[in-house]
């Protein structure tokens, strides 16, 4: 049976194992001493197979070459882009959309008490950003509530129960590949790409005294 890939084969064939050590044979450099499939008192001498040394020269050159570090400043950062997620590299950025003239997290309705909350979040966010957008949800349990009684935001704590109390559940996911691409008809005025610093002038006081706690410092 044959096994490995095509490239671990050729890898394979291209290099020159030792013999071993037989009963009656004489070896004028001493008796071999291998393991692993190699000789251990000489050298190793790895073989690459022909294609690759007959594969661009350059990229040979290159094996060896210095590995630097890419910028850390983006072209994001230079032009202030706040749509995109190239910025603010060594910082959680958290996206904000404006609806109805009001800057917040994606907000959406719940029309189907019988789906998880992290499902309706994730679906929620494709219908307003597009399908080009891969997230993964941290927990089907909301990180936060905020309570809501004729539009005002209840101060954080309060317990109030009846029906005039609307409530906002925030689920926390993280974006895995993708970009956000505001959808047609959705409601999306604007979007941003924002650090916890930049939330806070941007966002209602009420509003964001009920978030504060769950935005990363870093």
């Amino acid at each position: 049976m044959i096994t490995g890939t095509v490239a671990e084969r050729e890898f394979t064939k291209a290099q020159k194992y030792p013999i071993p050590a037989h009963r009656g044979v004489w070896f004028p450099k001493g008796m071999p001493d291998i393991k692993h499939g190699r000789d251990r008192r000489f050298k190793q001498e790895v073989n690459l197979p022909k294609e690759i040394l007959e594969g661009d020269a350059e990229d040979l050159e290159n094996v060896g070459r210095p590995i630097s570090a890419n910028p850390r400043i983006t072209e994001a950062d230079k032009k202030n882009d706040q749509t995109s997620l190239e910025r603010e590299l060594p910082r959680t950025l958290y996206l904000l959309l404006k609806q109805n003239g009001q800057w917040k997290f994606p907000t959406f309705q719940l029309e189907n008490d019988e789906t998880a909350l992290n499902q309706v979040a994730e679906n929620g966010l494709r219908q307003l950003g597009g399908d080009n957008i891969n997230t993964w949800s941290v927990s089907g349990t909301p990180a936060a509530v905020i309570k809501y009684v004729n539009g005002n935001i209840l101060p954080y704590g309060t317990s109030v129960d009846h029906e005039g109390v609307s409530r906002e559940y925030l689920m926390k996911s993280h974006v895995v590949a993708g970009q956000f691409v505001p959808q047609q008809g959705k409601g999306v005025e604007e979007y941003k790409w924002l650090v916890k610093e930049e939330i806070q002038p941007l966002v209602e006081k009420p509003y964001f005294d009920q978030v504060r706690h769950l935005l990363a410092q870093i």
